[in-house]
């Protein structure tokens, strides 16, 4: 909190608070992740998807139950650096960690690193926003591991209009995400 206290002034208790919640949340994320939420981030990324009508989608990169039920019956499941503040943390983190919400999407696309990054070039300050709400959402310790799936059915969502949006371009409707938002408009 002394260094907090030349580079923030009077705000040094609020930095320091926000840099202990941002390490913590840290801390619980990567344990979490590591140790029993990577298998349910795929499980509830896939099932989003499934439910948005894209299990062809899905079936590209897990297999996928035929018949009645739900969609998880179908997939056979029942700051590092606080001197810097918080802010840029997030806008720095906020830029790599959009793509990285949707890795499964790309994954299942089949898409090589550079379709991948010709993807997220064509759409960069989406794919930050991304980034920075779930970096932001997922600076807060305990519920960080709650806002890990929201965040992921986020990207599912997303992902699910992205690939509506592909299919009525190449039905030949011509209508894009852009002009189904100005008509929502």
């Amino acid at each position: 909190m002394a260094l907090l206290a030349f580079t923030s002034g009077p705000l040094a208790p609020f930095s320091a608070f926000l840099a202990c919640c941002t390490e913590a949340a840290t801390l619980t994320s990567i344990a979490a992740k590591s140790w029993f939420l990577g298998d349910a981030l795929v499980d509830t990324f896939d099932a989003t998807l499934m439910a948005r009508g894209q299990e062809n989608l899905v079936a590209q990169g897990r297999e996928v139950k035929k018949g009645k039920g739900d969609v998880f019956w179908k997939l056979g499941k029942l700051a590092k650096r606080p001197f810097a503040g918080w802010t840029p943390t997030a806008l720095v983190r906020g830029k790599g960690e959009g793509p990285a919400g949707l890795g499964r999407y790309f994954q299942l696309k089949g898409w090589g690193a550079r379709e991948k990054e010709e993807h997220v070039k064509s759409r960069r300050g989406a794919y930050t926003s991304l980034g920075i709400a779930s970096v932001l959402l997922e600076m807060v310790p305990v519920v960080n591991i709650i806002f890990a799936f929201t965040n992921t059915v986020g990207a599912a969502l997303w992902a699910a209009d992205m690939e509506k949006g592909h299919a009525q371009q190449e039905g030949g409707s011509g209508r894009g995400l852009r002009s189904r938002d100005k008509k929502a408009q």
